[in-house]
């Protein structure tokens, strides 16, 4: 039973890992496309582009 308790707590912890990982690589992203010169112009487009 510990045994079976260690993974699942590796496992979880490996989890949070990763979804922080997936959170500060989609801010790179975010960021890059600020810094793209023709970010105002799609800044604006994107209410229309939401359901």
């Amino acid at each position: 039973f510990d045994d079976c308790t260690q993974q699942y707590k590796a496992e979880k912890q490996k989890g949070r890992f990763r979804m922080k990982e997936r959170e500060e690589m989609w801010q790179k992203i975010e960021e890059l496309a600020r810094l793209n010169p023709q970010y105002p112009m799609f800044r604006l487009l994107r209410p229309l582009c939401t359901p």
